[in-house]
């Protein structure tokens, strides 16, 4: 049997309890990437309590597990010290708590072969999530020129990823931006606003925001309706203003919570689709 040919590939995915689909992906990661490169994967497993380390050994993959979940930056530090100490042609970290695949870590592979030499950096934005770099690959070349001793790459690719910017020299693009799966933003808001993290949290947890809001807005009715109740208890007749107050809350808290189900269960199918397509 020959020796495989290609770029070594060194792939580092960041996983946290991922037992149902971390196999998947490390087998299809391997299927993808061998036909044009050698990968060698290592699971960096952040604290996870299910069975996902012992997965990742079974598949044939290296597992780095950690005993408590750490800060994700410094995860990234250790990702590229591991990229760096690997003296592979092309580092790739797979941050799957962002959602993203082995075929985003695909189409970052095969990016870096077709630029060849003028390959330096490229990513896919991750699907969901601030606290997450999504997929990310360096050239070997570039990744031995990092200070990661005394630099704040770790901080800078953080921030990097949550504006959906990184700058990096030659070639630096997002895969899949231009693609029908990426989700696109509506509003930008800068980073750290409140407006723009409420909006991020509305986005991806629509039943949590719609709900918790719904709930909030009963809760008020309920003062409201004691208050009318008190007030026709002491007074002898009806105070118009609180018991109309109370009826809109009550109104508006239903159809908050119900927003908030209907869009969760579309957040779902949607996802499902893309899923299928991406498959296709």
């Amino acid at each position: 049997m020959g020796t495989r040919k290609g770029p070594r590939v060194s792939v580092v995915i960041i996983a946290h309890n991922r037992e149902k689909t971390i196999a998947s992906t490390v087998l299809l990661l391997r299927h993808l990437i061998s036909d044009v490169a050698v990968p060698d994967i290592v699971v960096m497993d952040n604290g996870s309590t299910d069975r996902t380390p012992h997965l990742v050994t079974r598949c044939g993959a290296r597992a780095v597990r950690y005993s408590r979940r750490m800060p994700r930056k410094d995860f990234i530090r250790r990702a590229l010290q591991v990229g760096k100490e690997s003296s592979a042609d092309l580092l790739l970290i797979l941050d799957i708590l962002g959602d993203n695949t082995a075929e985003d870590a695909n189409a970052l592979v095969r990016a870096s072969i077709e630029e060849g030499s003028r390959f330096t950096s490229a990513f896919v934005k991750p699907v969901r999530g601030d606290d997450t770099i999504g997929c990310w690959a360096i050239s070997g070349r570039e990744l031995s020129g990092l200070d990661l001793v005394h630099g704040r790459v770790e901080e800078v690719l953080m921030d990097a990823a949550r504006s959906g910017k990184l700058p990096m020299k030659v070639v630096h693009q997002d895969i899949r931006s231009s693609t029908k799966f990426q989700k696109k933003k509506l509003f930008n808001f800068p980073r750290g606003h409140l407006i723009g993290r409420a909006w991020t949290f509305a986005l991806n947890n629509p039943f949590k925001f719609y709900g918790g809001l719904g709930l909030m807005v009963l809760l008020l009715s309920l003062l409201t309706g004691f208050h009318t109740v008190m007030f026709f208890y002491n007074n002898g007749y009806l105070s118009y203003v609180p018991a109309l107050a109370t009826i809109v809350l009550v109104m508006v808290g239903g159809f908050l919570m119900v927003a908030g189900l209907m869009l969760n269960a579309l957040n779902v199918l949607v996802e499902k689709l893309e899923a299928m397509m991406r498959w296709m």
